[in-house]
């Protein structure tokens, strides 16, 4: 329902809005499997392949979830191409499961004492954002991704627009949720 949502919200017809899926844009079980038959595909033609998919389509819809320890964020293909979306100015759309997207927000809803760990853990998500820490399914490209990283931005400054992206999306997030309720109470 996530893409659903990203459409309703930017009134797009679902059946005309194309998104970036990262295993079809670049099909990396293929590569794979090119691989196993003796064709080599490089990192380098890998790397320039993505991004140009990445530039090309010019936004990326990626999503969280679940929301106090988001996959993507672990996954180093998928923080890299968030980066590679910001170097270029592409449109970084962030978006979660509604269901997630509730418990999210409820998170920010302290009623008493006991709840406080909702919060506290969004936040101890946010500090833990580490590119190094990140996994690939294949270790060659890890080495070779975090090589780019260490001889681009570093590590510390490419942690610190990641984590800013992710937070910008919260506040917004929040926000738009606010305006939500409001407008539920207001109708009420």
């Amino acid at each position: 329902d996530t893409l659903q949502r990203h459409c309703d919200m930017h009134s797009l017809d679902i059946k005309r809005t194309y998104v970036w899926i990262c295993c079809l844009c670049v099909n990396q079980h293929r590569v794979v499997e090119m691989k196993r038959k003796g064709d080599f595909v490089t990192f380098e033609d890998l790397a320039k392949t993505f991004r140009s998919r990445v530039t090309g389509i010019g936004h990326i819809l990626a999503m969280m979830a679940p929301w106090f320890a988001p996959t993507y964020l672990e996954r180093l293909w998928c923080v890299y191409e968030m980066y590679m979306a910001h170097l270029h100015d592409c449109q970084i759309t962030i978006g979660m499961p509604s269901s997630e997207r509730e418990n999210f927000v409820d998170g920010f809803v302290v009623k008493d004492s006991s709840e406080e760990g909702l919060v506290t853990k969004f936040f101890e998500t946010l500090s833990a954002i580490n590119v190094k820490n990140a996994k690939a399914s294949v270790d060659a490209d890890r080495s070779n991704i975090l090589q780019l990283i260490q001889d681009g931005p570093g590590y510390e400054a490419f942690n610190v627009i990641v984590n800013q992206l992710i937070r910008n999306w919260a506040v917004n997030l929040v926000n738009d949720e606010v305006k939500v309720r409001t407008a539920t109470l207001e109708k009420d």
